[in-house]
């Protein structure tokens, strides 16, 4: 007793399958089976490796698929942490700012509003309310930080994945240590590569003598923060650039 089947076709094959009057398409497949079977002993054998090869391709195809998936939710996922990153370092608007913050923001807009054409990645920086401002890199868990202290400041790239995603963190920043010998010999000076922190990293240039209470310091040291930033900036975006191609 016989039974119903499916067949795949290829366009080809399905273009001759519609040519043929309905009543003898299964005749034709009969026939066509029985000859191929009686004309070569290995003829099962070989289409069943056809039929293997066949399954085996659209499970490759549906495997790139969902790896291409896998790609894209995990770059979400890293923008969506650095922006958590982000909003916690952020102070919000109705918040009552100490004295040390408002000369902080008052620095920083004077920073950025004198940035000119000859220093676009300064200008690219939006004053925060805090000891600290920030610009993102174009890869996610990398950021770039100017940074003040009591009597020094710096400039850093800040790498950072999210709490829960050291080993994340730690290869961007095997990433960029590699290149150390010709990083500091690109930037002109030794760095501090800062790997003592248990989820974060940074690779930071320390620029001392700077006092944000002393107004009359302010134009030599965003001078110099500003100069060495779009050094720093200069010198490690090769590398980001490597990450984003």
């Amino acid at each position: 007793m016989g039974g119903k089947v499916n067949l795949y076709l290829d366009d080809e094959s399905l273009k001759v399958w519609n040519s043929l009057p309905t009543g003898i398409r299964s005749q034709v497949v009969r026939e066509a089976l029985m000859a191929q079977l009686g004309g070569d002993p290995d003829a099962r054998e070989k289409l069943l490796i056809q039929e293997k090869k066949r399954r085996l391709s659209m499970i490759e195809k549906d495997m790139m698929m969902l790896t291409e998936k896998k790609n894209k939710i995990n770059m979400e996922l890293k923008d969506l942490e650095s922006r958590i990153l982000e909003d916690e370092l952020q102070i919000p608007e109705e918040t009552n700012l100490s004295d040390r913050f408002l000369r902080a923001n008052m620095f920083w807009n004077q920073m950025v509003a004198e940035a000119s054409d000859d220093t676009p990645f300064v200008k690219g920086f939006k004053p925060s309310k805090i000891m600290a401002m920030y610009r993102k890199t174009g890869h996610p868990g990398l950021q770039m930080y100017f940074v003040i202290r009591k009597y020094h400041a710096r400039v850093e790239m800040y790498i950072y994945s999210g709490k829960n995603r050291v080993h994340e963190t730690q290869k961007l920043y095997n990433h960029f240590i590699q290149h150390k010998e010709n990083i500091e010999s690109n930037f002109g000076q030794p760095l501090i590569w800062q790997d003592t922190s248990n989820t974060a990293r940074r690779i930071i240039h320390r620029i001392d003598g700077i006092d944000i209470w002393d107004q009359g310091t302010w134009h030599n040291a965003k001078q110099a923060m500003t100069d060495s930033m779009e050094t720093l900036w200069r010198t490690l975006q090769p590398y980001v650039d490597e990450l984003i191609d």
